[in-house]
Protein backbone atom coordinates (compact mmCIF):
# COMPACT_ATOMS: atom_id res chain seq x y z
CA UNK A 1 0.00 0.00 0.00
CA UNK A 2 1.21 3.27 -1.08
CA UNK A 3 1.45 5.43 2.28
CA UNK A 4 2.34 8.67 0.25
CA UNK A 5 4.75 9.96 -2.35
CA UNK A 6 7.49 7.70 -2.08
CA UNK A 7 6.30 5.81 0.88
CA UNK A 8 5.46 2.42 1.35
CA UNK A 9 3.96 0.22 3.97
CA UNK A 10 2.94 -3.20 4.43
CA UNK A 11 1.94 -6.17 6.52
CA UNK A 12 1.98 -10.15 6.14
CA UNK A 13 2.61 -13.46 6.82
CA UNK A 14 5.82 -15.58 5.92
CA UNK A 15 4.49 -18.84 6.29
CA UNK A 16 7.64 -20.81 4.77
CA UNK A 17 11.02 -18.87 5.62
CA UNK A 18 13.98 -19.75 6.03
CA UNK A 19 17.28 -18.76 8.49
CA UNK A 20 20.71 -19.41 7.32
CA UNK A 21 23.51 -16.87 9.44
CA UNK A 22 25.46 -16.23 6.04
CA UNK A 23 22.96 -15.34 3.98
CA UNK A 24 19.58 -13.60 6.39
CA UNK A 25 21.96 -12.76 8.93
CA UNK A 26 18.97 -10.37 10.27
CA UNK A 27 16.80 -13.43 9.95
CA UNK A 28 14.74 -11.46 7.94
CA UNK A 29 13.48 -13.98 5.96
CA UNK A 30 12.16 -16.29 9.21
CA UNK A 31 8.67 -17.51 9.41
CA UNK A 32 6.21 -14.95 10.98
CA UNK A 33 4.50 -12.08 11.00
CA UNK A 34 6.03 -8.89 9.44
CA UNK A 35 5.26 -4.91 9.19
CA UNK A 36 7.40 -3.04 6.84
CA UNK A 37 8.01 1.14 6.01
CA UNK A 38 10.10 1.66 3.13
CA UNK A 39 10.88 5.21 1.76
CA UNK A 40 12.12 5.77 -1.93
CA UNK A 41 15.59 7.45 -1.43
CA UNK A 42 15.96 9.97 -4.66
CA UNK A 43 16.50 12.95 -6.64
CA UNK A 44 13.22 14.56 -5.06
CA UNK A 45 14.20 13.66 -1.75
CA UNK A 46 17.41 15.22 -1.82
CA UNK A 47 15.92 18.32 -3.77
CA UNK A 48 13.39 18.66 -0.82
CA UNK A 49 15.68 18.63 1.81
CA UNK A 50 18.48 20.67 0.32
CA UNK A 51 15.73 23.62 -0.43
CA UNK A 52 15.40 22.93 3.95
CA UNK A 53 18.37 24.14 4.65
CA UNK A 54 19.52 27.49 5.26
CA UNK A 55 22.85 28.85 3.42
CA UNK A 56 25.62 28.99 6.21
CA UNK A 57 26.84 32.31 6.97
CA UNK A 58 30.32 31.57 5.05
CA UNK A 59 28.42 30.82 1.86
CA UNK A 60 27.47 34.43 1.48
CA UNK A 61 29.30 36.27 -1.41
CA UNK A 62 30.13 39.84 -1.05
Amino acid sequence: MTVADDWRAGVGCNFKGFTDKDLDPGKKNADGVYVRLQAKIGETMFKAIQAEEAPLASDKVL
